[in-house]
């Protein structure tokens, strides 16, 4: 899994987000690629919603994109 800081602009206006990407999905369950309409083992990538906390080693850095 890896953390990204995304940087949203629109009309003028600007948010920071993460976003989550899984590169390693060949044991998820089924049922989370028929919901996506996905494929099993491709990467699945989503910004995470506001107010959750992410929790990171403490090494880790966010990369900017």
């Amino acid at each position: 899994m890896e953390a990204l800081r995304v940087e949203l602009t629109a009309a003028g206006a600007g948010a920071t987000a993460v976003a989550m990407c899984h590169a390693g999905t060949t044991s998820w369950d089924a049922g989370y690629f028929r919901m996506l309409n996905a494929t099993r083992g491709e990467e699945i990538n989503h910004l995470m919603p506001l107010n959750y906390e992410l929790w990171l080693p403490a090494a880790a850095n966010l990369q900017g994109t």
